[in-house]
């Protein structure tokens, strides 16, 4: 099935739902809030550091504006500039070992790299995102999703998921099985 703007927006709000809910019980669960100030810059905003908890950040016109520049560049994913009209990016700390999908284009800590690398032979990648362990995502230039074997754009690649939508249908499916773990840890708790 084809990636669309409603289902998007779809994901967008059931996996912010579900992120809301995981937070609101994080402390009850787990002893300690995920909202307690970063021990590396002591509440430093500008640190580098993800936001704690998790949130989806809808795409605003500065966020889409950056979209559209990178959507431009040869090779660039149709489905990536799409999910970036809907979603600037989003922050899923609590999650498994803690998930970011990178705003369009941006090499930073989570997703390092100048915004594209061969990933297998004849495959351009255009960054995605990382997991908590530093191993970077990308949507192929043939539409699948990659994941590196190491923290590094020199890793090795291997496709994960055929498409984006498959990437975001399993990422949802994590958040939705941390959010029923953590309500039922909290109920019997």
């Amino acid at each position: 099935m084809r990636l669309t703007t409603d289902w998007l927006l779809d994901w967008r709000r059931r996996t912010a739902d579900d992120l809301t809910a995981i937070d609101a019980l994080f402390e009850e669960v787990h002893g300690y809030s995920p909202y307690e100030a970063c021990e590396v810059c002591d509440e430093d905003a500008d640190c580098g550091c993800p936001p704690p908890g998790g949130r989806v950040v809808p795409a605003d016109e500065r966020s889409r504006a950056l979209a559209e520049r990178h959507a431009a560049a040869p090779g660039y994913p149709a489905e990536l500039a799409l999910f970036h009209r809907v979603v600037a990016e989003a922050w899923l700390m609590n999650v498994d070992h803690g998930y970011h999908l990178a705003a369009a284009g941006r090499p930073d800590c989570c997703c390092p790299g100048p915004g594209h690398e061969e990933l297998a032979a004849g495959v351009t990648g255009f960054p995605l995102g990382s997991d908590g362990g530093g191993l970077i995502f990308a949507v192929g230039t043939d539409g699948r999703v990659y994941r590196s074997a190491g923290a590094s754009w020199e890793s090795d690649f291997e496709p994960v998921q055929p498409d984006l939508r498959s990437f975001l249908e399993w990422l949802a499916d994590a958040v939705a099985d941390f959010r029923e773990r953590t309500e039922a840890f909290a109920a019997a708790g």
